[in-house]
This record gives C-alpha cells, structure tokens and sequence, in this order.
C-alpha cells in the first residue's frame, strides 16, 4: 500500500440486524446503536436491535472502556462477519479505531443508585433490546446450579446468571478476536461467598427466556436478611404449565431409579403419571442413595426446559428440579417388600425348584419300575 494522503470517512451505513447477521455487511465502515452489556477494557459485548456484536475498540484507556459498561452508545466501525471452519455464520465483530468513534447516547447509571423493582414487574419491562439497561432486585437466594442463581422475593422468582469471564478465541486463518462463552464441557464455578439462604441484590441485564424472567451479566451482593423464603407446595400439573418456573417448590413422587453424572446424582422420580428429573450436588455426600420405590417428598429450585413450538400448545413443558443437599430429600415410605422384581425372581426360582423336583420324581418312577 502507498499512502496517496488523508480524507474523510465514508458516511457510515446504518444496516438491519438481519444484513449484520447475514455477512452482507463485512469490511464495510457502519453504524449502531446498542447498549454495552459487558467489557474486558478493550472488547464490548454490545446488545443491538435483535442480536449482540462485539465491538474490539483498537486504541482506548481499559479504564474509560470499562466505564462505559451499561451506556447506551453510536459506535461506527468496520463489520467483520465472523465463520468458522465451513463458513458458517458465528458472530459479529465491529472494529473500532479509538474512542473518537464511540458518541454516549445515555450514559451509565451507578449500579447503587438504581432503584429496587419487585420482580414480578421484570416481565413488564418494553422497549427495543438495545434500549433495554440493568435493573435492580432484592431477594432470598434459594438455590444454585453452576453459574445461574434462583432468586426469589415475596412478588415472584428470577433466575440470574452470573457474570462471567471473558473468553477471546483466536479463529483459523484470521487475526482478529472474537468474544465467546465459555465452553459448556468446561466446569463452571459459582461465588463461594454466596450461600442458599443469602439475602442478595441482584444487578443485571433483564431477558426473557421461557417462562420466568432472567438477569444476565448478573452481578451480586449481599444484603440485610429478608424473611426467609418457603417452598410452593406443588404437584406435576402445576409445575408443567410453567408459573413457577424459578421457584423454590416442593411435591411428593416415588423413587425410579438414579445415575451418577460427574458430580450430580440425578434421580428420576414419578409424581402421577408423570416422571421428571431431581438433581443433587454430590460434593459431600458422595455414598448417597435412595431405595427404588420409597415414595419421597424433594424440595429444589425448578427450572423449566426449554420446548419447540411452545406457543403452540402441543405439548406440555418438561422441568427439571435442582435439589441443594441431601435434606431436601424427605423418606415418606420405605419400599414395599416385595416389589415387581422381586415377585419375578421368586417366581422364577419356584419354576425351577418344581422342575427339578419333578424330573426328580420321574427317576424315582422309572427306578423303580424297571429296577
């Protein structure tokens, strides 16, 4: 390249998201609006008008970079479409060449200054999702799966899901990063210093995803205690229609069977006619057993499973209940004695001990007629 001298930018395009995610508008200078939702100091995720980018900003201070986490901005850059291997769309990327492209549409709101909502309003909240900026919550955590935290106040439940670390993936063949999550086969550890029972304010960004509310990039602190949260009394037809997605619930059913996945013990319990799964973190009781056939009271936090064509009623939602220690577990019944299995092997036994003594009576006959 031969540097001919200095000019103007090109008047930014302003395209669709659908352009964007499409790759229509790679290496082509443009312009959005969104609100930035997380930051490394040099990388921002930033959620735009139906979708999220990630915005590398080429020559910036991390610190005013990381003070612009929940502004809502105009940043103008160069699209690049993110591929992988075959070609196919992941992501896309904005390279901004210094803050001088970054213009603050509604700056920043300190995270204590933000007012407390009930979480039941979470659902209510409108607007463009590029619009859309934290909010704030109070409530009693009452349980913990990885990274997402079940919260619940007397108006209603919200899962959070905790802010992570940034991940920056180095694609094949390509220079620039991109911003990822990280890998689901990779443990996730949640806060030590958060317990089940913690009384906590809650700081993120809302989103609807099935059926109860959820904050990602959720950021927690503790709070004074709150009066403690009691489990919904419940039954499988409830739990299916979703309401109480979220929820601390407990419900009676009978014991089928269980596995050991890594460090869960997942046990499948039959309320009705209806079986479902209960999850129980095995870190301190890892001989933990329950008898096929007790009928058994589980008390966790549930978390509905996400279905094709819901909208369309075909078919009732599935869920899956998070157990935090084997005390949420409650024998009601010991198995009965003599189970189905049982019966079958004692039946089975009998058939062959009647066989034997039959062929044995059959010697006993032809000895002694033709001895």
């Amino acid at each position: 390249m031969r540097l001919l001298g200095h000019a103007m930018l090109p008047n930014p395009a302003r395209p669709s998201w659908g352009m964007l995610a499409s790759g229509q508008m790679d290496a082509q200078w443009i312009e959005v609006d969104g609100v930035v939702q997380a930051t490394d100091g040099s990388h921002m995720l930033v959620a735009c008008e139906s979708g999220q980018l990630t915005a590398t900003i080429r020559e910036a201070p991390a610190s005013a970079v990381n003070n612009l986490l929940d502004a809502g901005i105009r940043i103008r850059g160069v699209s690049l479409a993110a591929t992988d291997a075959r070609g196919q769309m992941q992501g896309v990327e904005l390279l901004v060449p210094s803050l001088q492209f970054v213009q603050i549409l509604q700056p920043p709101v300190d995270s204590t200054a933000l007012a407390v909502r009930k979480i039941e309003s979470l659902p209510q909240i409108r607007g463009s999702r590029e619009l859309i900026h934290r909010v704030k919550v109070k409530g009693q955590i009452t349980c913990i799966d990885n990274n997402d935290y079940f919260v619940q106040d007397a108006s209603g439940s919200v899962r959070g899901i905790a802010k992570q670390d940034v991940v920056l993936n180095l694609p094949a063949g390509g220079w620039w990063t991109f911003w990822q999550s990280p890998s689901p086969s990779k443990p996730t550890t949640n806060d030590a210093s958060l317990r089940v029972g913690d009384s906590v304010e809650v700081v993120g960004f809302p989103e609807t995803r099935g059926y109860a509310p959820v904050l990602t990039e959720a950021t927690f602190s503790k709070t004074e205690p709150i009066r403690a949260v009691q489990p919904v009394k419940t039954t499988v037809e409830e739990l299916r229609r979703g309401e109480l997605d979220a929820t601390l619930v407990t419900l009676d059913g009978l014991a089928q069977g269980s596995e050991s996945l890594g460090q869960l013990l997942v046990l499948q319990i039959q309320s009705g006619l209806k079986t479902f799964r209960a999850t129980l973190p095995m870190m301190g009781s890892p001989n933990f057993h329950v008898s096929d056939g007790a009928r058994v009271r589980v008390t966790g936090g549930c978390e509905m499973e996400p279905i094709s064509h819901a909208e369309l009623g075909k078919r009732p939602a599935d869920f899956t209940l998070h157990l935090r220690t084997p005390e949420d577990i409650t024998l009601l019944e010991l198995p009965p004695w003599i189970s189905l299995r049982k019966a079958l092997a004692m039946v089975g036994a009998l058939a062959v001990f009647l066989l034997a003594a039959f062929f044995w009576i059959l010697g006993l006959w032809f000895y002694a007629r033709y001895a």
